[in-house]
């Protein structure tokens, strides 16, 4: 027993937690120390022996068992917006205009949790923090959330997408321009003419491209 257990130790962290680290050597390869308790949530030395085994079958397969794969939602975010790049579903300003959304609205809030640790009080919470933003700037939460939930239910780390109990907000103002404002239609238009230079593009490189756009 004590020889199927050479090269896995127990060491205290600074937190003071005890972590299971392993050391070992396979097919003529010695790999660096690995936190078995990281990794793999082992507690004890049996448990790190065990999923060494395992390890060591996924090696044999050609397969390395040390890839984590990504569990906080800004890191399965940035995993979905490298895979949307590559496959050109997304373009750059598609990736831009989303990267600064999530990051603006979502991340602070919930970025850092596993998923199956998000609760719909979460998602309220990022709702309430946007009372003065228009009901497309809220609906986008439930548009860029859904896939991520979605997926994750068909990879077993979630049972229920919960961007789904998110209600749909009002976009816009139906009512006819002319009941919206006593100006006239050349009054608006001369007084959009002048706010264009001062148009703000999220990207600073297309703040021109955008701004000669309008004027034309």
């Amino acid at each position: 027993m004590a020889d199927d257990l050479r090269g896995i130790t127990e060491k205290k962290m600074k937190n003071g937690e005890i972590n299971i680290m392993v050391r070992f050597k396979y097919d003529g390869t010695t790999y660096p120390v690995k936190n078995f308790t990281k990794l793999f949530g082992c507690n004890t030395r049996s448990d790190a022996r065990d999923k060494l085994y395992e390890c060591k079958v996924m090696l044999s397969k050609g397969e390395n068992p040390f890839i984590s794969n990504p569990d906080t939602l800004t890191a399965i975010w940035k995993e979905r917006v490298t895979k949307k790049k590559l496959s050109g579903e997304w373009n750059e300003l598609t990736i831009q205009n989303y990267n600064y959304y999530y990051y603006k609205h979502i991340h602070k809030v919930i970025g850092k949790k596993k998923l199956h640790r998000i609760t719909y009080s979460d998602l309220e919470k990022i709702i309430s923090n946007m009372k003065k933003y228009q009901g497309g700037t809220k609906n986008r939460l439930k548009k860029l959330l859904y896939p991520i939930f979605d997926d994750a239910i068909k990879s077993g780390l979630v049972h229920k997408n919960i961007a789904l109990e998110l209600k749909s907000h009002k976009i816009g103002n139906n009512k006819n321009i002319k009941l919206r404002t006593e100006n006239k239609n050349l009054e608006l238009a001369r007084a959009l003419y002048k706010q264009i230079p001062k148009y703000q593009a999220h990207c600073k490189a297309q703040r021109e491209e955008f701004r000669m756009f309008l004027y034309m």
